[in-house]
């Protein structure tokens, strides 16, 4: 570890939605349909315009959408009916129809698993605080750190704008309150920390 990073949690910048890390989208989808033959054009036109509500519902692009199956799924359970005033057969339907799409496509892959191996300098960092709550969620924030590629000496307001993103495009429950939890985990172990630097 290098100089602290404290962050305060709260960012002026909307969550960035897009990038190749995470292709394929819900365009890749509406882009591969054009390619499944036996699809009859009506209903072609059907799934495609059910994943442009979808993600109109969302508040996003379909290429601001990752195509895998769990995210959509997650993404979907948020959405209301009445909000959208829409009737909620008329939601299921929209669903539905999307993970047709997603099936006939062959994008049925799902959002990586935040349960993989910590390397050791993570690992040693996210065993130090005494609280078991404050090492599950040092070893969430460390985990997508190194799902990103990003390493401890490499830190700084970007790298938590990723986490911040990548929460968001993940379809996490309450991405920002998450997000929140993570940064103060951060800045207590920083806390800790703060004697032993020179």
């Amino acid at each position: 570890m290098t100089d602290t990073v404290w962050h305060s949690g709260d960012s002026n910048e909307s969550p960035n939605k897009t990038g190749p890390a995470f292709d394929p989208t819900l365009q890749t989808v509406i882009e591969a349909l054009s390619s499944v033959s036996s699809l009859p054009a009506k209903k072609r036109d059907d799934l495609t315009s059910a994943i442009y509500v979808f993600a109109r519902a969302l508040d996003r692009q379909p290429s601001e959408v990752p195509a895998k199956i769990d995210v959509v799924e997650r993404l979907g359970r948020d959405l209301n009916a009445a909000r959208l005033g829409i009737t909620q057969g008329r939601l299921a339907n929209i669903r539905s129809l999307v993970r047709r799409a997603m099936n006939l496509t062959g994008h049925t892959e799902v959002w990586p698993r935040l349960d993989f191996p910590l390397d050791p300098i993570w690992d040693q960092l996210a065993n130090l605080p005494g609280n078991p709550r404050s090492r599950i969620l040092l070893r969430r924030l460390f985990r997508i750190f190194q799902l990103k590629g990003i390493a401890p000496s490499a830190l700084c307001p970007a790298a938590f704008q990723a986490v911040r993103d990548y929460l968001h495009v993940s379809g996490t429950d309450r991405p920002d309150a998450k997000y929140r939890e993570l940064v103060i985990e951060w800045n207590r172990l920083n806390a800790l920390l703060q004697p032993y630097r020179t």
